[in-house]
């Protein structure tokens, strides 16, 4: 789960290049929506654009139904105003794992701390939509952003991957403070107070059903199963609530360093080891030169 938490720097990052954007994937939540295609793209900005670039990450596996992934993409010169995003994929995953559906990426300029969003909310498939694995996404003016379709799309994903305690122990968000440990125990802590808070009023209200209960059809419910109900949740809810805001609001042990430096800190590690294979085979030849 501590990989998930991180920005995988691309594999064709150029050593001699400095200027990094932060790429971020949002994979949609319909059934096959995930994919093992290998994806590439191309950005294009005002002042520049780049080559052919592909999505890569060595440590795990990418753009899983509902995944949201990081990427840290360098570049030689900043790119300017981004106009439009081309994405697509060679559809090379074996059976359903072949189309991808694609919710929406944001590409955040680290030195400057500028967002571009590209919405697509489309399938890239030959079996789905209008068969095509290949999009061009403007990108997504203040009208766009403001859709109805996609507030509520992106609002129910978020409720459900983050605010939902029962459905986040599996989705939760890669960047939320809240680990999966701690939403299990929350997840304990309900069912284990829901079921002492039966033990406490089992069989409290008698056999007999008072000529004042509610009748639902098949069901009957007298005023004092309702108070008992009541009286419930209020025993079991507050507890809970705390217990998940004590874990929201929690702090880590120690400020650990954020995605991007950590990813930025990958990138330099990476050439230092380049530079140090590549002098190498040089001091070798030097001293076999010496030598003769």
């Amino acid at each position: 789960m501590a990989e998930q938490l991180g920005i995988a720097p691309l594999a064709d990052n150029d050593p001699r290049d400095k200027y990094f954007y932060e790429i971020i994937v949002c994979t949609g939540m319909r059934r096959n929506a995930g994919t093992n295609s290998q994806v590439c793209f191309i950005l294009s900005g005002e002042d520049d654009e780049t080559d052919v670039r592909a999505f890569t990450d060595s440590k795990r596996k990418i753009f899983r139904r509902g995944q949201i992934d990081g990427f840290l993409m360098a570049v030689p010169r900043p790119l300017g105003y981004l106009n439009f995003m081309r994405v697509w994929h060679d559809n090379s995953g074996k059976g359903k794992f072949g189309s991808w559906y694609l919710n929406y990426v944001v590409v955040r300029d680290v030195q400057s701390d500028t967002k571009h969003v590209f919405v697509a909310n489309r399938w890239l498939a030959v079996e789905e939509d209008d068969g095509q694995v290949d999009r061009v996404l403007p990108v997504a003016g203040k009208e766009q952003l403001a859709d109805f379709s996609y507030q509520f799309g992106e609002r129910s994903r978020k409720d459900l991957a983050d605010g939902h305690l029962w459905f986040s122990v599996v989705a939760r968000p890669p960047q939320s403070r809240f680990t999966c440990l701690q939403r299990v125990s929350c997840c304990l802590c309900l069912l284990y107070v829901t079921m002492l808070t039966n033990a406490m009023f089992y069989n409290t209200t008698g056999k007999e059903e008072g000529s004042n209960a509610f009748t639902f059809g098949p069901f009957s419910v007298s005023p004092e199963q309702i108070t008992i109900g009541v009286i419930s949740n209020l025993i079991v809810f507050p507890v809970n609530f705390l217990l998940i805001f004590l874990f929201r609001k929690s702090r880590p042990h120690h400020k650990r360093p954020s995605r991007i430096d950590r990813a930025i800190k990958e990138v330099h590690d990476s050439n230092k080891q380049t530079s140090i294979n590549d002098v190498k085979p040089e001091v070798s030849r030097k001293t076999m030169f010496c030598c003769v």
